[in-house]
């Protein structure tokens, strides 16, 4: 989200400059490239990796967030609160798409640890459990039932599992959530255009300027404290609302599983996650409707 938005402040001249359709592209590209890095460094577990595929994404985002905005403000003159809301409503709504896809992929590719049993002679060795499998000391871990409450596969049973013998399928997930992306906004790139200069719409008469009409040029908009004002409540509110939506699934399950068990299921805390979604739609569709 930091390189989204960062990006987007400091991209933001250069999308004026190459245009909607080349921003986009530029934009579609970044993004699915950083989720489909991010899916390899998942793979691996390289934590660097999955940062750099974040980063990217968020690059890719901010260059192609702001020009269908501009596009369609351009389009509607006379609607620009709904037309510009209806983007960002769109953008804020991703999850209700994203959760249920990403978790179908990954019920998909996932494949499930080996279990070795409830009972098991361990070897400790610096903290880690080892067990004699095949006439192989190989890692083992314990899982008990709270612990298998909070994944979203059924029928595991509480005893040993051998470490590394599964997979979650998030890895294949993100590449392929990352074409899908990438292809997506490729092609809407090529299909979106501004009007021509001075367009306006039948019967739309623009109002009259209110104040000097003067602008601030885009060199000096740091050096003013009204910039600085807008920019900080903008972060302050989108830095909670993200945040919490970004650990919304894992919050409820680690809070909740323990003493709802029944009710508080992977599948629960999914849609809790696309309640929110949908409620950060309608909230942006709210107030920018005209």
């Amino acid at each position: 989200m930091a390189a989204g938005g960062i990006s987007a402040a400091l991209v933001g001249k250069w999308t004026l400059k190459v245009g909607v359709r080349k921003a986009m592209l530029t934009g579609g590209a970044l993004f699915g490239s950083g989720l489909a890095i991010a899916g390899m460094g998942v793979q691996t577990h390289n934590v660097g990796l999955l940062y750099g595929g974040a980063m990217l994404s968020g690059l890719g985002y901010g260059c192609a967030y702001t020009p269908p905005i501009q596009a369609l403000i351009n389009w509607f003159p006379d609607k620009r609160g709904l037309a510009s809301g209806l983007v960002i409503g769109g953008f804020g709504s991703g999850a209700l798409f994203f959760t249920p896809a990403i978790n179908s992929f990954a019920e998909k590719f996932a494949t499930m640890p080996t279990y070795l049993g409830n009972s098991l002679e361990v070897v400790i060795q610096e903290g880690r459990q080892f067990a004699n499998i095949g006439g192989q000391l190989q890692e083992v871990v314990y899982a008990t039932a709270s612990d298998l409450a909070k994944l979203p596969y059924q029928d595991l049973a509480e005893g040993f599992y051998v470490v590394g013998s599964g997979n979650t399928g998030i890895a294949t997930s993100l590449s392929i959530m990352g074409g899908i992306y990438a292809a997506l906004i490729m092609s809407s790139s090529l299909m979106i255009r501004r009007p021509a200069d001075g367009y306006l719409p039948k019967g739309f008469t623009p109002p009259a300027t209110a104040g000097s009409g003067l602008n601030v040029p885009v060199d000096n908009l740091l050096k003013t404290p009204q910039f600085w004002l807008l920019f900080s409540t903008a972060s302050l509110l989108a830095t909670g609302g993200m945040g919490l939506m970004s650990v919304a699934k894992p919050m409820i399950q680690n809070v909740f599983t323990g003493s709802m068990p029944d009710l508080v299921t992977p599948t629960f805390a999914s849609a809790y996650l696309m309640a929110l979604a949908a409620g950060n739609l309608g909230g942006r569709r709210r107030i920018f409707r005209n």
